[in-house]
């Protein structure tokens, strides 16, 4: 099979196909931090008249929802910013 034989593959397809899967990652860690820090603060609303110590594992949960919501979404901004450099750039692969 010759190489002008083969179809024709966008400049850049798997490299935006992997990042669109980063993406979809990335915004699903940033759902489950977000419902994590959620059910921290039910958890610290329902254990209010408790010890301490259940209010010391709630702060905990919503700190660690709070750190995979921000990871998530600093993960999203990442891979949309790629997308759009590698699509650029394939642009301009187009136009030369």
């Amino acid at each position: 099979m010759s190489a002008a034989s083969k179809p024709a593959r966008p400049a850049g397809g798997e490299t935006v196909l992997i990042l669109r899967i980063a993406l979809w990652v990335c915004a699903v860690v940033a759902l489950i931090g977000i419902v994590l820090a959620g059910l921290g603060e039910v958890w610290s609303l329902a254990t209010a008249d408790d010890p301490e110590g259940a209010n010391i594992g709630a702060g905990l949960v919503i700190i660690a929802g709070g750190l995979l919501a921000v990871l998530g979404l600093a993960g999203c901004a990442v891979a949309l910013v790629g997308r759009s450099v590698v699509r650029r750039r394939a642009r301009a692969d187009r136009a030369r």
